[in-house]
């Protein structure tokens, strides 16, 4: 069996999991692209963007399941560290952090 092909079981596994990506590019001046991947039993989903200050600068529903990809338009943000969260049925499941160049 070749070593890169997963067993239907991992895949279930991985399928089943919540997983937050890192956005690309990183640093960004134009637009990113953030990636996440929700389960089917996922109830809501909402990812929140926020300034260092903790300020909520962008909020976005997600109503897909799967592997959902979102696209960020950097021009409506100053330059500088921004805090992305994904806020899964109530819980914060995890938070990465993206740099906005001029």
């Amino acid at each position: 069996q070749d070593g890169d092909t997963k067993s239907l079981e991992q895949l279930v596994i991985m399928d089943n999991e919540i997983k937050l990506f890192q956005n690309t590019p990183n640093p960004f001046n134009q637009s990113t692209s953030i990636k996440m991947q929700l389960p089917e039993r996922v109830q809501q989903a909402d990812l929140m963007i926020y300034n260092l200050e903790g300020k909520q600068v962008d909020h976005r529903s997600i109503n897909s399941r799967g592997l959902v990809e979102f696209e960020l338009a950097g021009g409506s943000l100053d330059a500088g560290m921004y805090i992305y969260a994904l806020i899964v049925d109530g819980e914060v499941v995890d938070q990465k952090r993206m740099i906005l160049t001029q």
